[in-house]
């Protein structure tokens, strides 16, 4: 588990603590920002922040297997939305052609969010997990 000390020493303040982190995704290993929710240099990462980041790390597999079951349900509820903006390869069905990842963001609460953009939705996508419940919906869904 990282302790808050070796969390902080990795990150930098840019609108949000922030670094980056890599996860498996798609049957690969991808870099991708990560960003702790805060409001200014003077407002600490929390110790809500550092719990959920130690949760991700340890479940990260289990919350992304959930997580892009529940993406894959939900394009499939609003596919009619989604076939006009298919391009090239992309696939209803096959999330690795539909999803382009963007960020694992922490709020100060230690609500835990997945951010990905996408081409039917200029909002784009978030999985999150808050209170150990996991839900999908555009990335407005973590404010």
């Amino acid at each position: 588990m990282t302790n808050r000390a070796e969390l902080v020493d990795k990150l930098s303040f840019n609108n949000g603590w922030t670094g980056s982190t890599t996860i498996m995704l798609f049957g690969k290993e991808q870099l991708t920002k990560l960003v702790f929710d805060s409001a200014s240099e003077q407002e600490p990462v929390t110790d809500q922040q550092v719990d959920a980041y130690n949760w991700f790390e340890i479940n990260q597999e289990a919350f992304l297997k959930t997580g892009l079951e529940k993406v894959e349900a939900y394009t499939q509820q609003i596919k009619e939305d989604i076939v006009p903006y298919l391009t090239g390869g992309q696939k209803l069905g096959d999330l690795s052609t539909l999803l382009k990842l963007v960020s694992v963001n922490i709020l100060s609460d230690g609500t835990l969010a997945i951010l990905f953009d996408n081409a039917w939705d200029e909002n784009g996508i978030a999985i999150l997990r808050q209170n150990d419940e996991i839900t999908v919906g555009p990335q407005f869904i973590i404010w």
